[in-house]
Parts: structure tokens; sequence; C-alpha cells
């Protein structure tokens, strides 16, 4: 394609605007500048805008410098989560997923808040969150360090695991991962504590009995959770329809999932339920969307 026939900005969706172009002219900049400048920003559009590529930028920094070598911003992703218990329900229910020692100590964290500050426990502030989410990181990571020369760590982007007796690299709790099985299979014989954790429950069963004090907390498995999301969704949309009001299907999703976390109810693994979760499995289609009263 010529200099010529090439389509102008606006029509190709630029990502800098004419105006941007102009300015960048007046100011000196040459085409080979200005054509920097159009990729940097092809790249922020493309992570989602400018915070999300702030994001995936330190991820890349961590990595890199864990890992040793190079690692680009794009090899990262920035989830989209109403909330925690969101993200945590995500990874409960991934069961093919790897993630760095670290990562896993501060997911852990980010569970025990979750589990033990509902129905019965105190309100916390989000300081006094943040407090009891990095002692309980910290806790882990301890665990992990004393016994690092048992944990099944693989090396990105090979996933070849580290050789057994070889001194562990300086940054090996960011460097490295753990894949969910094999970190369940690590901590039955090592650490057994931490399979009270949902993220850890196998597949289609619930989390262990009695574990719920440490990590787990005290969501409740409930097998027909999605009869009682139904149930929770036709008292909200009975209270919509004596105020003239409709919600969207998303909505009503988001305002059940949070309901079931208040109640303590959860799925069979024992995990807090998404409003993802909750939409797909309960509340879509025939299910109930297109059987609730509409006047």
């Amino acid at each position: 394609m010529t200099k010529q026939d090439k389509p102008d900005a606006e029509q190709q969706g630029d990502a800098l605007t004419p105006e941007a172009v102009a300015a960048m002219r007046e100011l000196g900049y040459s085409a080979q500048q200005i054509e920097a400048e159009r990729q940097a920003a092809e790249r922020i559009r493309a992570a989602g805008g400018f915070t999300n590529w702030v994001k995936m930028n330190e991820a890349a920094r961590i990595a890199s410098e864990a890992r040793g070598y190079p690692v680009e911003p794009e090899s990262f992703a920035v989830a989209q989560h109403q909330n925690a218990a969101d993200e945590l329900a995500e990874i409960a229910g991934q069961e093919n997923l790897g993630m760095p020692p670290a990562m896993w100590a501060y997911c852990f964290g980010m569970e025990h808040v979750e589990r033990n500050t509902g129905p019965g426990y105190p309100v916390l502030t989000p300081s006094q969150k943040y407090t009891l989410r990095t002692v309980v990181e910290g806790q882990v990571m301890r665990a992990f360090e004393a016994q690092a020369d048992t944990l099944p760590l693989r090396q990105a982007p090979s996933g070849l695991q580290w050789p057994k007796g070889q001194h562990l690299p300086p940054k090996w709790r960011e460097g490295m991962y753990l894949t969910k099985a094999e970190l369940r299979a690590w901590a039955a014989g090592h650490c057994p504590d931490l399979l009270g954790s949902a993220l850890l429950a196998e597949p289609a069963q619930s989390a262990p009995a009695g574990k719920a004090a440490t990590i787990a907390g005290p969501g409740t498995a409930a097998p027909e959770w999605q009869a009682k999301a139904r149930e929770i969704a036709d008292e909200i949309h009975k209270r919509h329809l004596s105020m003239d009001i409709q919600g969207t299907l998303d909505k009503y999703a988001e305002k059940v999932a949070a309901e079931l976390r208040k109640r303590g109810i959860a799925g069979p693994r024992g995990e807090w339920l998404s409003a993802n979760t909750v939409k797909r499995d309960a509340l879509q289609g025939a299910q109930w969307w297109q059987k609730r009263r509409l006047k």
C-alpha cells in the first residue's frame, strides 16, 4: 500500500487523532518519531487504556527481573472483576492454572479476608483488610520458603520442573510457578492446612470439612445453590415490580451473587459464586430470565 492510497487516521481507527499528529509536526517531530508514537498509542489502546498498560508493564518488569530475560507487557492481560470474590471464584474454577508462589500466597491471603469478613464476623475497614491479607500472605510464603526444596516449581516459559538439588535462583518466588494440581498434591504432604482453601478444592468436590478456620472460611457448600439463587432473584424482581423498574440480567446476577455471599451460601466446592457463574448456571435463558413475571 502506497502512502497515497493509505486510509486516513479516522478511517482506520488510528490511535493518534489527526490533531495529535498535527501538533507533533508543529513541534518538529520527524515521520519516524510520529510513527513510533503511533505504535506506542496502539499498544496502550490494545491494552484497554493507560491504567491497564501501566499494570501490564509492571507485571512484565517483575517477570523480566525474576526470569532473567525480557518479557513483553503483551504477555499479560488485566483481568476485569467486579470484586475480590469474583476473582477468587474464577481462580477456584480453573483447574488448569499455574501461578508464582508469591501470587498463590497473595490469593490465599485475599481468600482469607473474603471468607472471614462475612456474617458473624466483625466489619473491617479497608486498612484492616489489607493488614489481614498481608499477614496471611506472609505466613503462607514462610511455609513455602521453609520447604522450598520440596516445592514442585516449574520454569517459565519452558514449563520444565526445576531440578531437585539445584540451588534456587534469588527471585524464584516471582519467576517460577506452581500448577494448581501439583500445589494441591504438595500441600497434602507438606502443608495440609492449605487444603481447606476453595482455591485448591478437587474438581467437582467440596472443600475438606474442618479446615475453614484457617483459610477457607465459613462458606456453606450448597449443591443445589441454583434453586436458592433463583429464589433470591425472585425476591429482588418482586421488589423491582413494586417500584415499576426492570433490571438487566447482568445486574440481577450481581445482586444475587452478593446476596449468596451475604447468606454464606457457596458452590459445590465451597467456593464463593461469581456473578458470571450465577448468570450462566442459574439465571440465564429458560432457567429464570425468560420465566420471570414482567407485570
